[in-house]
């Protein structure tokens, strides 16, 4: 874990993104924290809650899923906490999830990060640019 960690803060260092260390966990014992990100890419606010969520995982050292850190996040971004959470608790969270693991399975993936394009998969932040030019070329 001391190499990975080391090898984050270089990478974070490469493309200039803030990071403050070795980042808390347990992260998100529940899967709530993906769950609710889940409901957010189906409503296209996935993108800002992504952010949110890594930024206070990473910088401000609040794990995703522990703790009120869902609640906060959500609020930062003016969506009501209590329905989302309940919906991610529910059925349909659990249904969510199941679809988004078996769809990976399906292609494949085995780590993060994976860029999927369509059935293309790149594994690991050093393929970014690769996946980036192959998505151009599509």
């Amino acid at each position: 874990m001391n190499y990975f960690w080391h090898d984050v803060e270089r990478r974070a260092r490469r493309h200039n993104i803030p990071f403050a260390g070795r980042a808390p966990y347990p992260a998100d014992p529940d899967l709530l924290a993906l769950r609710v990100g889940l409901i957010a890419a189906q409503e296209q606010w996935c993108d800002d809650y992504s952010r949110a969520t890594f930024h206070d995982w990473f910088i401000a050292r609040r794990a995703p899923g522990v703790d009120d850190h869902i609640e906060r996040v959500l609020a930062s971004l003016d969506r009501l906490p209590a329905p989302i959470i309940a919906r991610a608790k529910s059925a349909e969270g659990e249904r969510l999830l199941k679809a988004a693991t078996d769809g990976a399975r399906k292609l494949g993936i085995f780590g993060a990060p994976t860029f999927a394009i369509g059935a293309e998969i790149f594994w690991g932040d050093d393929r970014l640019e690769e996946a980036l030019a192959f998505a151009a070329g599509r």
